[in-house]
């Protein structure tokens, strides 16, 4: 299952302090379902297709898209380095990461959840590092 993982680089749990910085600076943020999970044989990067439910931020404004025309729900593919083993979780997940070659790649990842309470202690502490988009 996808916990905390800082995932551009490593392959390990981001801090709180991380998951701030990363929601405060990164390509994209957004609450997404994993979809499927795509291990390409040729590739060092684990493919996850994803079913946006929110969001967050966007540098670019088609890093997500419909599907079709008719559908509400916005699809997006993100990818994780190979390395990391990642297993499909239940649920949605903050996303945040790079758009780097066109592709764009997770730095953290988080079950919403988790967020939310990093987020009210942030906002408790006052150690949020930027403004609530």
């Amino acid at each position: 299952m996808l916990h905390s993982y800082l995932l551009l680089t490593k392959c390990r749990a981001c801090t709180e302090k991380e998951l701030i910085r990363a929601y405060c600076s990164s390509d994209f943020v957004i609450t997404a379902a994993m979809e499927t999970l795509i291990q390409k044989e040729d590739s060092k990067f684990t493919e996850i297709s994803v079913s946006v439910s929110r969001i967050i931020r966007q540098r670019n404004p088609d890093l997500f898209y419909r599907i079709n025309r008719k559908s509400q729900n916005l699809h997006g593919k993100i990818q994780t380095p190979r390395k990391c083993n990642i297993l499909k979780g239940i649920g949605d997940y903050l996303f945040t990461g790079r758009l780097r070659l066109g592709k764009l790649h997770v730095t953290c990842a988080t079950p919403n959840l988790e967020w939310e309470n990093v987020l009210h202690k942030a906002l408790k502490l006052g150690t949020m590092e930027c403004s609530l988009d």
